[in-house]
């Protein structure tokens, strides 16, 4: 009896298993799963403390209202630097670079990745 409940469990277990691998929601596409971009080199300039700038636009196809962006920069800005990245206008990101003390950040690249 106890062989019964243990082969029955692996079949249930094996058949959520098979199940699972061949489910695809079908809201995963492509747009589903964001779209990317990367910068020109861009140089913020001089910040005195408390300043922004907004550094540049980047071009990233799909890109639209309401959507999350993340921009990340490929090296290290300086200490006490913040930055936000937004849609601007279809398929453009704007970045804006502040700085909370003083200083100028290093001209970097950065990786954008819009997510709708």
């Amino acid at each position: 009896m106890l062989m019964r409940g243990a082969l029955f469990t692996s079949l249930i277990v094996l058949l959520l298993l098979i199940v699972g691998s061949l489910w695809r929601p079908s809201y995963v596409t492509a747009q589903a799963l964001g779209v990317t971009g990367v910068s020109s080199t861009i140089t913020p300039g001089i910040l005195l403390a408390g300043a922004c700038a907004t550094a540049s636009t980047i071009t990233v196809p799909g890109a639209r209202a309401g959507m999350v962006v993340v921009a990340t920069p490929t090296s290290d800005l300086g200490v006490s630097t913040v930055w936000t990245p937004w849609i601007s206008a279809n398929d453009t990101v704007s970045l804006r670079i502040c700085g909370l003390i003083g200083l100028t950040p290093a001209a970097i690249t950065w990786n954008i990745r819009v997510i709708p």
